[in-house]
């Protein structure tokens, strides 16, 4: 069972930052309120995390934020972050080393590199072949404490590590010591801000608890700020056009579209995964299909190795026959590419020519994509 010195941002730590916030702060808006409560949440979070780059725990905060403490609504704890490391594309020596040595901490076992770098290998595979890798599921961190204690077993090794997961809500100031402008702050702070606003509603905004101890410290200089009636914006996960980014699309007119080119990517269980990996990659669906109409004509049924190219029509590492998988990792894979690529595009630059650059050795390979992305657009949109 789990300790409970094992958990962090607990549902009665959210309600005590949130009437902390509310009593000490009572005059400013309800926005400028959440930004306080999501800056005490982040670095909760953030400060159990392993020690990978800024961005990449701001990105595992957002995920246990969502997840973890406003969907199940239960306390964070060491199996939900471990968890959300396995959903990460990571392979990195300096990512694993860190994520290595912040499961030894958390289990206060040291691990051999060579057994468990394998393991993570295997669990990620685990993932990608069922529906766990939607949720955040704790089943792997049970297996790899067992698997810990074998290998300790194994090997005579003893224990050397010192527990050090728990923090508690006093020892994280309301806001940070240097707190970012509004300018400064990341692309996943407004992220952030909409998941508090959520998790403010789920342990009640309005119901009233104990003051925190005297010892949080307020922020500093704070000044009202008026609340701001725009939507708040989705994190940017590229920097791609409006034109290419997310949006959604009428599915019987692009079933009909691929119908007509006799696509096996018609079929729904193959057009779906398409769709719901450009949704979240925030990728527009019709730019990953006309990279598969560029890269195998849109998989023909007809083809007689269609049912080996339908598991890898965006030939990432090269071709599908060398890179043999299926639909659902070459669609994560091709769109992680896209979304990297499209990074520092140089001003005046075409993005999907930019994109070309590195994903293709054609170089009318953004040609054909574009010139089937507007084609599949003007059918798509076009209301009968």
């Amino acid at each position: 069972m789990r300790s409970e010195s094992a958990v962090f941002l607990t549902p009665a730590d959210v309600r005590n930052i949130q009437q902390y916030v509310m009593r000490k702060y009572a005059g400013l808006s309800s926005d400028r309120h959440a930004e306080i409560v999501t800056d005490a949440m982040r670095r909760i979070v953030m400060k159990q995390l392993p020690a990978f780059g800024e961005e990449e725990r701001m990105l595992l905060t957002g995920q246990l934020l969502d997840e973890v403490v406003v969907r199940q609504q239960i306390p964070v704890g060491p199996e939900h972050v471990f968890a959300a490391c396995l959903r990460r594309d990571e392979t990195a020596s300096e990512w694993m080393e860190a994520l290595r040595t912040w499961t030894e901490e958390r289990l206060q076992r040291l691990l051999d590199p060579q057994r468990f770098y394998p393991y993570i290998r295997q669990a990620r595979a685990q993932l990608s072949l069922t529906d766990a890798a939607h949720e955040l599921r704790p089943g792997q961190w049970r297996l790899l404490e067992e698997e810990a204690a074998l290998w300790e077993l194994s090997t005579g090794a003893e224990s050397a590590i010192s527990d050090t997961s728990h923090v508690s809500v006093a020892d994280v100031r309301v806001v940070p010591d240097k707190p970012w402008s509004l300018q400064e702050r990341p692309r996943l702070y407004a992220l952030l801000s909409a998941l508090v606003l959520a998790a403010s509603f789920v342990y009640g905004w309005l119901t009233l608890a104990p003051m925190l101890p005297q010892e949080l410290q307020p922020p500093v200089a704070l000044r009202p700020v008026e609340p701001t009636p725009a939507p708040i914006p989705r994190p940017r996960l590229n920097e791609l056009p409006d034109e290419f980014r997310y949006a959604d699309v009428n599915v019987v007119r692009l079933t009909s579209y691929l119908d007509a080119k006799n696509s096996l990517l018609a079929e729904s269980e193959y057009r779906d995964i398409i769709l719901n990996m450009a949704k979240d990659k925030d990728i527009h669906p019709l730019l990953l299909f006309a990279i598969t109409g560029q890269e195998q004509a849109f998989v023909p049924r007809s083809h007689k190795n269609a049912m080996l190219m339908i598991n890898n029509p965006f030939n990432v590492y090269h071709s599908h026959l060398e890179y043999n998988t299926d639909l659902k990792d070459a669609a994560r894979i091709a769109s992680n590419t896209i979304n990297n690529l499209s990074k520092d595009r140089p001003s005046g630059i075409d993005a999907i020519t930019w994109i070309n650059r590195k994903y293709a050795e054609d170089k009318n390979w953004a040609k054909g994509v574009t010139s089937i992305f507007r084609a599949m657009k003007r059918y798509v949109e076009h209301s009968e």
